[in-house]
């Protein structure tokens, strides 16, 4: 074997040294990316169903709250003498002030949200919405007047604990 000849072996050796090495780094990176996505993929499972969760019962909680301001006014309005008024008056803002997921911008702004010429009575209808927010409709029957309140899930998502990593990966913003 000549000197020329042994130079060109050890690169040989060393290339597919290399070619390994990079194989093995390549197989190990693409395991880590795998599972860190399978653990993303998780995590953004149990914060959707958090999500859902707090909104259902947001909108069992609005819900009950109608009912009582509605049975509080009917007692008001009540030509019974039997009937007395139960107790003080259900307000709408102090309700919002209580409920951390839920936020209405008239009460803010120190506006009565529901009209005078209202009837809770008639705000049967409290679901759901998603456009352009999130949010809880407050409605008659016929889906007119009422009152939106906008739903925090902002506040829901800081409250629950996620890996430093999926905040790289999960970007929210408040148009969505």
């Amino acid at each position: 074997m000549t000197l020329a000849s042994s130079g060109r072996a050890s690169y040989r050796w060393l290339t597919i040294t290399l070619l390994v090495a990079a194989g093995v780094y390549a197989w190990y990176a693409s395991a880590q990316y795998g599972r860190l996505n399978d653990l993303n993929q998780r995590q953004l499972s149990n914060a959707g169903a958090e999500l859902k969760a707090a909104l259902d019962t947001a909108v069992e909680t609005a819900t009950r709250f109608n009912a009582k301001r509605a049975a509080w006014q009917d007692s008001r309005t009540s030509k019974s003498t039997r009937s007395k008024p139960g107790g003080d008056e259900p307000k709408l803002c102090d309700f919002d002030d209580n409920q951390p997921y839920l936020e209405l911008d008239a009460c803010a702004r120190g506006v009565s949200p529901v009209p005078n010429r209202t009837t809770w009575r008639s705000l049967t209808v409290v679901q759901p919405f998603t456009s352009p927010m999130l949010g809880i409709k407050v409605t008659d029957a016929n889906k007119q007047g009422g009152f939106d309140y906008r739903f925090r899930a902002d506040k829901v998502l800081r409250e629950l604990a996620f890996p430093d990593s999926f905040a790289l990966i999960v970007v929210s913003t408040d148009g969505g």
